[in-house]
């Protein structure tokens, strides 16, 4: 069975996996047959090529796999979605994207008509399954996998002032709570230092972190790496012991997951998706968004508490390994086989 993968597949560009591309790189591990688009940059050549080998390529697959996402690219699902059932090819929705629910209550006609359409829906989320059940009860909560293989666990027995930050630099990330919250706790600890991870996605949001780096003195103790392949995440993040997530919006937080493969501690947002995965003081400190006393108050408890960073990192590496594509790659075949069994 040959299945067609529709989302976006940018690694060569971003340096960097979607989730629809790390599903499908797993897939063709396990001797899957797979067909992708599209891998164009320019997003009008993208669209393109997605309608083009939809169609061109309808003789090659059976089933379709689409990721769907809020603002125009919805438009795209919804063009892809419209030719499938032309071609009479079933399809399955991935909902991603901590604003599809906010987006499915300003075009609910359009978001109830496509998801009844679809074979089946899956989503990473807690939130966004509990958000569209009214829809679509059979909505199937699979969640995004990692390779375990690829991060190498240390426990965290006490944690160091090395603090990770690891998404791509833009505002709805808040990345200069990063830098706001590290420099609050230079005087208590002088060794302090803050990586940051991540492609520049906002000049704006790179140049608030760097000017507020400025602003508080933190720049000798501030590194920015920028976008990092896959595989060479660990090398970059593993001598960090603390991991900062500092987003205002989230739907899986994969970032998070990877940090706790590696047994990081973790302090992250209770934004959105966050707080149904992560339970506070047991596997993260969970904190506001956008307040930086909370956060550096959160990474002061984990330098001064040894007891506790330990408990953080262990948890945390149990929960990824939950999340390992072994584990998670098999439901998906599952519901491949069930979906042609049904339809075709």
């Amino acid at each position: 069975m040959t299945t067609l993968h529709v989302g976006n597949f940018l690694s060569k560009t971003l340096k960097t996996y979607s989730s629809s591309e790390a599903l499908t790189l797993r897939l063709v591990q396990r001797g899957h047959s797979v067909i992708t688009t599209s891998s164009h940059q320019n997003r009008a050549l993208r669209f393109l090529d997605m309608m083009l080998t939809t169609w061109n390529r309808r003789h090659d697959y059976e089933i379709a796999q689409i990721a769907v996402f809020s603002g125009p690219s919805f438009l795209w699902v919804e063009a892809v979605c419209a030719l499938l059932r032309r071609l009479g090819k079933p399809y399955i929705l991935t909902l991603h994207g901590g604003n599809l629910a906010n987006f499915a209550k300003q075009h609910p006609k359009r978001v109830e008509a496509l998801f009844k359409t679809a074979a089946a829906i899956t989503t990473p989320s807690h939130m966004l399954q509990q958000a569209f059940l009214s829809i679509r009860p059979d909505l199937l909560l699979l969640p995004n996998g990692i390779e375990l293989g690829n991060f190498t666990y240390r426990p965290r027995n006490s944690a160091e002032p090395r603090i990770g930050w690891l998404r791509a630099i833009h505002r709805i990330y808040s990345p200069q709570i990063a830098v706001e919250a590290a420099a609050r706790l230079t005087n208590e600890f002088p060794q302090i230092e803050l990586v940051m991870i991540g492609p520049n996605k906002d000049d704006q949001a790179y140049k608030l972190v760097e000017d507020t780096a400025e602003r508080l003195n933190f720049k000798n103790r501030l590194k920015i790496v920028g976008a990092v392949p896959n595989h060479e995440v660990e090398k970059v993040l593993a001598p960090c012991d603390i991991f900062l997530n500092t987003t205002t919006i989230e739907s899986f937080g994969k970032s998070v997951f990877e940090a706790a493969a590696l047994g990081m501690c973790i302090v992250t947002t209770n934004a959105g998706e966050l707080p149904h995965i992560w339970q506070h003081e047991h596997d993260a400190l969970l904190i506001p968004p956008d307040d930086a006393e909370a956060t550096a108050a959160a990474i002061r408890r984990l330098l001064k508490e040894p007891e506790l960073a330990a408990k953080l990192s262990r948890n945390a590496r149990q929960k990824a390994e939950n999340h390992d594509w072994e584990a998670v790659i098999p439901r998906w075949e599952s519901l491949f086989q069930q979906i042609k069994q049904k339809h075709l």
